[in-house]
């Protein structure tokens, strides 16, 4: 019974249809839909490209997956200054890509997703066809206040290796955590501890240098403590460098005297402040570089000869050493 109603109901909004169609005139607007009902979609694009209408041709060869068709009457609307027929043009575009990017045609797909907004197509039309260097550009150019498509062009550019990139689309879409985590994925280690120093807490620093701590001993299963040291430094990571050179002293089980071991506690607390002092008067990064070296170069020798003459006298630091 149930079979029959359906077929009835088909017939009826078939006859409704030949009704409408016979009320209109086949010469007017009529003729795009005559030309429908008789299988001719060609046709009726043609006819709304002739009246000008060719957002409605190309919503209606997309509609019907006649992608170069569609793809011909864009580039003839290109030109097209009506707001609302860009709209319905960017809708179409954005149909084309997509199946473009199903058949694996980047370059005609970056092509249409180039001219729509927002841009979050182009990004994975970037990523899918391995332009990485592109994807980064665009990732910096669009605007802080676009949180979402900073958020997914941040997540592509991980996955595409990108770590100091996908950082600082992190940072810019007001997700310092996420980009602190970005940087250390991306073995950016100077970048996740400014990060960290400058937008979160001081547990996320020390999670930090403690990861990179390890990730340096076993790097070089050989080095010493100074070497962590001058890892520590060579990131930015002052406190953490500190923090090292200050355990030293009980580590040097030798080296009893308190008077020693203070003056090589307040030898770390300098080693520390001229580092800081130079990353803020340092013109460019050779001399920072260089001064840098210069004080644990020399905090290296003050604790060799600690360690190596323990019945010796310590060198005198100063301010301005």
């Amino acid at each position: 019974m149930s079979i029959v109603r359906s077929r009835r109901c088909e017939d009826y909004c078939s006859l409704q249809v030949l009704k409408k169609a016979r009320s209109l005139n086949p010469r007017g607007d009529g003729r795009p839909l005559i030309s429908l009902l008789a299988g001719d979609i060609l046709g009726a694009g043609a006819f709304y490209e002739a009246q000008r209408r060719r957002d409605h041709a190309a919503h209606l060869f997309a509609s019907f997956g006649l992608w170069s068709a569609a793809s011909d009457t864009l580039k003839l609307a290109a030109s097209s200054r009506n707001r609302w027929e860009n709209s319905c043009l960017d809708h179409v575009r954005t149909a084309l890509a997509e199946a473009l990017k199903e058949r694996g045609k980047w370059r005609e797909c970056i092509d249409l997703y180039s001219s729509v907004r927002p841009q979050e197509g182009l990004i994975e039309a970037y990523f899918f066809s391995e332009k990485y260097d592109e994807l980064e550009e665009l990732a910096n150019a669009i605007p802080d206040g676009n949180k979402e498509l900073l958020f997914r062009a941040a997540q592509l550019l991980a996955a595409s290796g990108k770590g100091s990139a996908s950082a600082a689309a992190f940072l810019k879409a007001g997700m310092p955590e996420l980009a602190v985590d970005a940087a250390l994925e991306g073995a950016e280690w100077a970048q996740a501890v400014s990060f960290a120093r400058q937008h979160c807490d001081k547990d996320k620093l020390d999670k930090i240098a403690t990861t990179y701590k390890i990730a340096v001993q076993h790097q070089s299963k050989n080095c010493n403590n100074m070497d962590i040291v001058e890892a520590f430094l060579n990131i930015g990571a002052f406190e953490a460098a500190a923090q090292e050179l200050t355990s030293l002293p009980s580590r040097l089980l030798h080296v009893q005297n308190p008077q020693r071991q203070r003056k090589m506690h307040v030898s770390a607390a300098l080693l520390v402040r001229q580092n800081r002092l130079s990353r803020g008067s340092a013109k460019d990064s050779e001399e920072r570089k260089k001064s840098i070296g210069d004080v644990l170069q020399h905090a290296i020798f003050t604790f060799f000869v600690v360690s190596t003459y323990p019945n010796g006298e310590l060198v005198q630091l100063s301010a301005s050493q």
